[in-house]
């Protein structure tokens, strides 16, 4: 006994209809995806602390040409997502090439991280971000200290290195403890170097005019390092 032949019903074409519709959207889709995929900026920034550095290993993971025009330190600011710097600093993070040991943080420092060599390797000392960090703390000037007096506790504030590239993305790298202790702990010792040549603890010769004069400077010396002491202090983490 033969069957009958069955014939697919318009309700099963009309969804293999449907089906092979998404199919192509999402094949198209996917291809847009794909290429602005290709076409972003795709960089990896790590880092770590090796002694009194910090050091950024940053990867272009782009297939092309990635420029760095910044390199600055930040704070978080009272708005969501807010970051800023001290845009009248005459320190910096790092030197460009053009302006050297008088770089700031606004100079632009033109860094390519081509696609053949993806690889940067930067280290940025301690003593650099603490130049910087200064800006961070409510210091009040004063002529007994080169940095000024803190008046009260101070909570240090966490900081940032801020990698601006030319396109205008910022990718930012928090800056860890072993940094926040060793700014206290050189704020505690602005002076000792100061006051050990005084005391001719080192072979550098000091030359006073008269008694009175060695009297005054030393003085003031010791009364900068009890600033720096009293700040040390009042810095909390």
């Amino acid at each position: 006994m033969e069957l009958p032949d069955k014939k697919p019903s318009f309700l099963s074409i009309e969804m293999l209809g449907i089906i092979g519709s998404f199919v192509g959207l999402f094949t198209f889709l996917g291809g847009i995806v794909f290429y602005y995929y290709q076409k972003s900026t795709r960089l990896k920034v790590t880092a770590k602390t090796i002694k009194q550095d910090v050091e950024l290993t940053i990867t272009n993971k782009s297939e092309f040409n990635i420029e760095i025009e910044h390199i600055r330190l930040l704070k978080k600011g009272l708005y969501p997502k807010g970051y800023f710097f001290n845009e009248n600093t005459f320190f910096n993070l790092v030197e460009s090439e053009e302006h050297e040991f008088n770089s700031n943080q606004n100079d632009k420092l033109n860094i390519k991280i081509a696609t053949d060599d993806p690889v940067l390797k930067l280290a940025i000392s301690f003593e650099k971000i603490e130049s910087l960090y200064h800006d961070f703390l409510p210091y009040k000037a004063t002529e007994m200290h080169i940095i000024g007096k803190l008046l009260e506790p101070v909570k240090m504030p966490d900081c940032y290195i801020g990698i601006y590239l030319k396109n205008g993305k910022i990718i930012r790298i928090k800056v860890k403890e072993p940094f926040y202790t060793y700014y206290k702990t050189s704020s505690g010792k602005c002076y000792e170097q100061d006051f050990s040549i005084l005391m001719g603890k080192q072979k550098v010769k000091v030359c006073f005019s008269n008694f009175t004069a060695y009297e005054q400077h030393k003085n003031k010396l010791l009364n900068s390092i009890f600033i720096s002491k009293k700040n040390e202090l009042l810095l909390k983490k």
